[in-house]
């Protein structure tokens, strides 16, 4: 897994909402990583956090050198601030692209999930996770249970690609590989991973592994949805 650059940021209360208020549409100034501060910053979209039942909006940014893109960003505001307001949650990561926010509930809390991912095919996680608190967003810990995977992998064996969260039903995919392996049918294969939230951070409570599988579901029959019509 790539040494990744991230900052997020949250601030203010959520306020009510009203359906026709919108995202600022230039780039609002965030927390930049030094390799990223100075570059042109570009709007690439904006709308309403799903979810949210229109109390919040996004706006997501690329920072452009040369007409390469370096990295990206994303903020969230409440439906009813201004152009000036500050995010009530944000991040940023180089080398990165961010998908649309999504606010969910489950039955630890409401989360906010600013979902983002490594360019290329090992498409790591970058994103960041924030549960509502007292009428803001306070950040989750979501490294520390990636790391633990990377510890329990064996010896020799490591994440490929992801890993992938599914962070409302608190679980994660990842495709593992051998060092060294060139057969997809001898060498690589999924890991499943079930989680759960305590003192503000996720850690694992179940994971399991196995070469030759395709798909979270072969490997852990209780995966979420794994009964769902087109699970695998």
């Amino acid at each position: 897994m790539p040494n990744l650059v991230w900052v997020v940021f949250l601030a203010g209360a959520m306020g009510s909402a009203t359906a026709g208020d919108a995202a600022p549409s230039s780039c609002v100034k965030l927390i930049l990583p030094d390799d990223l501060d100075g570059l042109a910053c570009r709007v690439t979209a904006a709308g309403p956090v799903a979810g949210s039942v229109g109390a919040l909006r996004f706006q997501i940014q690329e920072y452009v050198d040369d007409g390469a893109v370096m990295g990206a960003g994303v903020a969230v505001f409440t439906a009813t601030s201004g152009d000036a307001a500050r995010p009530v949650a944000e991040a940023v990561a180089s080398d990165a692209r961010f998908d649309a926010p999504v606010q969910f509930r489950n039955e630890v809390g409401v989360f906010l999930d600013l979902n983002a991912e490594t360019h290329g095919t090992g498409q790591f996680p970058l994103g960041r996770l924030f549960i509502q608190r007292d009428g803001s967003w306070a950040p989750v810990d979501i490294d520390s249970w990636q790391q633990e995977l990377a510890k329990r992998l064996p010896a020799g064996m490591q994440v490929w690609r992801g890993p992938f969260p599914d962070y409302p039903d608190f679980a994660a995919s990842a495709v593992v590989r051998r060092d060294g392996g060139g057969s997809l049918e001898n060498d690589e294969g999924y890991a499943a991973v079930l989680l759960r939230f305590r003192d503000g951070k996720l850690t694992i409570d179940n994971a399991a592994w196995q070469i030759g599988i395709d798909g979270p579901c072969a490997v852990m029959p209780d995966y979420p949805h794994c009964n769902d019509k087109g699970a695998h």
